[in-house]
């Protein structure tokens, strides 16, 4: 060979190998030239590499929104009044009180007047007070509450049974009705719309009695929803907080949710927080069957009302 010839061949193996650093270079940077001019294949590698990052920033995305959404979450306000569960019976309470026959709508500044007159010992004042109440134009609170646990009675799957009791004078235990399955739900209306209001509260005795009304309460596997629909404090001078107490001690899978038939009474509310239930007040009228379907465990989540409708 000859000096040109090994010129010419150096040259030509040098641009060879530049043209290889080239195209190498240029798929480095996501970039060929047209055609299968190498003889190996160098963007297979690139490709996996590729495919490999965008999985990557795929996986992070998904981390990303699920991180969002659980900061989500954390925020939102759990909707507590909708915590009853369903129980295979339930026990109806029905406060028959004198005052349950007061308008349902009575004026606040009414039934302040007419605390002062007791707590003032103004039995004139008191007795006049009393009847403008008992006048009132609107739908009263017995009433309300009478239509209430029907549309419950009525609305209730028919493999649930209820037991009904309603109470009020003072020394007597609640009056039991009796417990009806599904087939007697008519008479149960009946003993309903029956009852009659009577002087005094005694609510302690009330919930003392309860035990003896049910064999349901004692197990995990019997546990019995109690709706207690009340508008005043006891007074018989017995203590509904001690009375509650005692009956989760008999009844520890049974709880109270008290239904609020006026507004700022708290003082009932010892009763479900002592049996695990809830204490409802209802800003209106059209709330009441919801707030006591809630109670008996028979609300579904749509009918969920949100946290601060729990006083």
């Amino acid at each position: 060979m000859t000096d040109r010839q090994k010129w010419i061949a150096a040259w030509g193996g040098l641009a060879v190998l530049l043209l290889i650093i080239g195209g190498l270079s240029l798929a480095a940077c996501g970039l060929r030239l047209p055609g299968n001019w190498l003889l190996f294949a160098y963007c297979d590698a690139n490709a996996a590499v590729d495919a490999f990052r965008d999985e990557n920033l795929r996986t992070q995305a998904l981390k990303d929104e699920r991180d969002r959404l659980r900061r989500q979450l954390a925020l939102s306000e759990p909707c507590e009044t909708c915590a009853i569960p369903e129980t295979s019976e339930v026990m109806l309470l029905l406060d028959a009180s004198m005052s349950m026959l007061w308008d349902y709508n009575a004026d606040p500044a009414l039934l302040e007047k007419l605390d002062e007159a007791d707590r003032a010992d103004d039995d004139q004042e008191y007795d006049r007070i009393f009847e403008l109440l008992m006048r009132g134009p609107n739908t009263d609170r017995l009433d309300v509450a009478k239509s209430a646990l029907s549309n419950l009675i009525n609305s209730t799957p028919r493999d649930v049974s209820f037991e009904f009791l309603h109470f009020a004078e003072c020394g007597r235990p609640a009056q039991f009705e009796g417990r009806f399955e599904s087939s007697r739900r008519g008479d149960l209306q009946s003993r309903l719309q029956a009852v009659n209001a009577r002087n005094f509260t005694a609510l302690a005795e009330a919930l003392t009695g309860l035990p003896g009304q049910t064999k349901r309460g004692r197990t995990p596997n019997d546990p019995v929803n109690i709706v207690l629909v009340s508008d005043g404090e006891d007074n018989c001078e017995g203590d509904p907080c001690a009375a509650a107490r005692a009956l989760k001690q008999e009844m520890p899978f049974a709880t109270v949710s008290v239904i609020a038939m006026t507004p700022n009474l708290k003082a009932n509310s010892c009763v479900a927080d002592a049996t695990g239930g809830l204490f409802l007040t209802a800003e209106n009228i059209d709330e009441i069957s919801n707030l006591i379907q809630q109670a008996a465990g028979q609300a579904g989540e749509e009918d969920c009302l949100p946290p601060m409708a729990r006083r």
